[in-house]
């Protein structure tokens, strides 16, 4: 019922900015001069979607239903809040982010105690990326992840990934080293790949499709193998420096190291968000 009431919440709220700026009014026509004195062409005015260029600043909230990382239930089933912060660099392909990760059942109860307070997070990263002319894409970022419950569970990321994008599904691979600062012998790897094509529908409006499969090898929880195979599909409408997005996961989850004894093997969740480009 909390995931329901927090999607139905946040879609509403969502929506408000949208939909003032969807909303025009009819001019009314003027009256006609009856005067023998020619008048100027009337000419329709074009005003642009976007006139001005954005500075790259991004600030945006995303909801997801249940927060499954590389298959896994992080927040033991519950849904999560994620506040965010983008600011890309010019033009160089450099993006530094501000986000955190917060548990709807703590933000609901208010306690430490509730499911996944050791796991909430305060998340900050720096990434880069490179495209050769649309025919393929290289990228690298570093991201730290703090746990602000419990400090011990903080841990950083670092990955490479690379696209060729001018081939049907833009296929590629991504390799993440996790590091634990608290225990220096645990360093988990997670490695993926994955394809995805988006289509424009409107000017304003796109439908991608995804697919990925990840192998993980966890020193920290003494598992390994393919964690995840995730199906995923998603919608995104911008208006006026808006964008509002929703998407869909099925998720496989194919070996018992990660499904574990129950054979909880297919899972699914949702997502809705509305962030602002300034």
């Amino acid at each position: 019922m909390k995931k329901i009431l927090s999607l139905a919440l946040i879609i509403t709220a969502m929506s408000m900015p949208l939909m003032a700026q969807e909303k025009t009014n009819d001019d009314k026509n003027d009256q006609k001069n009856e005067s023998a004195i020619p008048q100027p062409e009337q000419k329709d005015i074009v005003v642009p979607d976007r006139p001005w260029k954005t500075i790259g600043l991004t600030v945006g909230l995303d909801y997801l239903s249940d927060y499954l990382w590389r298959g896994t239930y992080w927040f033991e089933g519950e849904g999560a809040f994620f506040p965010h912060i983008n600011y890309s660099v010019l033009d160089t392909g450099l993006t530094i982010s501000f986000a955190a990760e917060i548990s709807q059942d703590y933000l609901y109860d208010g306690t430490e105690d509730a499911t996944a307070g050791e796991r909430q997070s305060l998340d900050f990263g720096l990434d880069y990326s490179y495209s050769f002319n649309g025919l393929a894409s290289i990228g690298a970022g570093v991201w730290y992840y703090y746990m602000f419950n419990r400090e011990d569970n903080s841990f950083m990321t670092m990955t490479i990934w690379a696209s060729l994008d001018s081939v049907p599904l833009s296929p590629g691979v991504r390799y993440t080293h996790d590091l634990y600062y608290h225990e220096s012998q645990y360093q988990d790897v997670y490695l993926e790949v994955f394809g995805n094509h988006d289509f424009r529908l409107t000017k304003t409006l796109i439908i991608d499709f995804g697919l990925s499969m990840g192998y993980y090898y966890s020193y920290f929880n003494s598992t390994n193998g393919i964690s995840d195979i995730t199906f995923s599909t998603g919608l995104s409408y911008s208006r006026g420096g808006f964008t509002l997005n929703a998407g869909f996961k099925y998720i496989i989850v194919p070996m018992e190291d990660y499904y574990g004894s129950n054979n909880d093997i297919n899972r699914f969740n949702a997502t809705v968000g509305l962030s602002y480009s300034l």
